[in-house]
């Protein structure tokens, strides 16, 4: 492959993915390929791309929207009932135990995202 089909394809690729995606997609195929030339250069581009798309659905007003993940905790749930038997109060105790999903239910490995408490609702 020369270098102008090379920067040519290049081209072609990065701009079906956002312009905020471009540089960094571009920067990690090259280190990850140019010691075995511009075509696997071009592979490392298009794994890229595949996963980028894979986390990223379309939609017609931003072109980009997150796909939705499930985490699911499993803990605990400690009731308090009051001598008419009515809760008064809960406690939940999250486990270790964390496993994510995809939007189809299958489990995926832990994305990067940030924390979010457990806001529970007491009786």
């Amino acid at each position: 492959m020369t270098a102008q089909e090379f920067a040519t394809k290049q081209s072609k690729m990065l701009n079906s993915i956002p312009e905020a995606f471009r540089c960094w997609l571009s920067k990690k195929a090259w280190d990850d390929g140019h010691a075995l030339g511009h075509t696997e250069v071009i592979c490392h581009l298009e794994d890229l791309i595949d996963g980028l798309k894979e986390c990223l659905g379309k939609d017609n007003t931003t072109g980009m929207q997150i796909v939705s993940r499930k985490k699911i905790t499993v803990g605990f749930v400690i009731q308090t009932y009051d001598d008419c038997g009515d809760c008064v109060s809960q406690e939940f105790i999250a486990g270790d135990q964390v496993d994510w999903e995809n939007e189809k239910g299958g489990f995926i490995p832990t994305p990067v995202h940030n924390y979010q408490s457990f806001d529970m609702v007491q009786p």
